[in-house]
């Protein structure tokens, strides 16, 4: 452990000229994905055809999922970091895909914890180690998300106007985006995340209202909606084939693990080429290193990377969490047999 425990240290150390967000990098990087998400899905929308419409359509898709994992990084972007970044984002994302940040938040600060990691309070996680089932499975239940969030966002907010044990309920049990599609979220006791929570809930109830009377008074044709059905299908497909090839091993059983076990849990992507940045772009291809350093900015996580294999040598721990590919993760998970070192940490727990 204490080999373990310097070796993160020199990763801490390598970190600290890291820890700042470049603002205009970020800011462009957000506007411009935006311009390109929206422009290209709004010219599906005008297209003629299925297959005309289809060659706008699929860019915007991965445009739109690299805009979608930008909530990542204002869960980790302190207070005057990017002054008006969270805003930004809820306008030209969160709003429109029905995901706004505050079903987010939280719940991924928890997945962080060291004392809820692969727990019952930690939504990002469940034991697909083995469980061939249950991660194909899963691909099927995105299905459903799009249809549901609809209705979260057109009828759910009214119980704001009721409040009691069923609002309450809504908050707990219909106010979360993780992997666990059953859960129940603590009740948030931070004053000013509950008023971007009310801003956030209340906007995008207004948003889905607005288009609902545009759709009704011929102003829109019902063919947006569908077409933004299909598009929210395949963001969330997308994203889960990048959490069960990209982020951890999930041989963890709900039990408490050491920042040992945690780490080596956790997956770095060797493979940066082309379908790399698609499937995890924003620095995600290094989720291991970001488990480690989470206040280092996703697109700055190359840089320490290429720091760090420049300073250590063969025997440091951080060469074990650097895999290949994503479906070198994915077959592992599959067969539910991981690299030694993993099943080590787990029998030793």
């Amino acid at each position: 452990m204490k080999n373990f425990d310097e070796q993160v240290k020199l990763i801490f150390r390598l970190a600290q000229k890291y820890n700042k967000y470049p603002k205009a990098t970020y800011w462009l990087n957000l506007l411009a994905t935006a311009v390109l998400a929206w422009g290209l899905f709004i010219a599906a929308y005008l297209s003629d055809g299925l297959v005309q419409r289809a060659i706008y359509l699929v860019p915007s898709i991965f445009a739109l999922y690299r805009l979608a994992t930008f909530t990542h990084e204002v869960v980790h972007i302190k207070k005057g970091q990017v002054p008006g970044f969270r805003l930004a984002w809820s306008v030209l994302c969160g709003i429109p895909l029905l995901a706004p940040h505050f079903m987010y938040r939280e719940l991924h600060l928890a997945h962080h914890s060291k004392n809820k990691y692969n727990t019952d309070k930690d939504i990002e996680y469940f034991p697909f180690f083995g469980k061939a089932f249950s991660m194909h499975t899963y691909y099927f239940k995105n299905l459903a998300l799009p249809f549901l969030s609809l209705y979260r966002f057109a009828i759910l907010p009214l119980t704001f106007f009721v409040g009691g044990k069923i609002r309450n309920l809504i908050e707990q049990k219909a106010s979360c985006m993780g992997i666990r599609f059953v859960f129940t979220r603590e009740k948030l006791k931070n004053k000013t995340e509950r008023k971007y929570w009310v801003i956030e809930e209340m906007a995008t109830f207004i948003y889905v209202w607005s288009i609902i009377g545009l759709i009704t008074s011929n102003n829109l044709a019902i063919d947006l909606v569908y077409q933004w059905a299909v598009a929210m299908v395949a963001i969330l497909t997308l994203n889960t084939f990048r959490f069960l090839s990209a982020t951890h091993l999930y041989w963890g059983q709900g039990e408490k693990m050491t920042f040992e076990q945690h780490i080596m849990d956790s997956v770095n992507i060797k493979n940066k080429g082309v379908f790399a940045k698609l499937i995890a772009p924003v620095g995600q291809t290094y989720h291991g290193l970001h488990h480690i350093v989470p206040f280092v900015p996703g697109l700055e996580l190359h840089k320490l990377h290429k720091d760090i294999m420049s300073e250590i040598d063969e025997s440091h721990f951080y060469h074990k969490i650097n895999y290949e590919g994503f479906l070198q993760v994915y077959g592992l998970l599959l067969k539910g047999k991981g690299p030694e070192h993993e099943t080590q940490k787990l029998e030793a727990a």
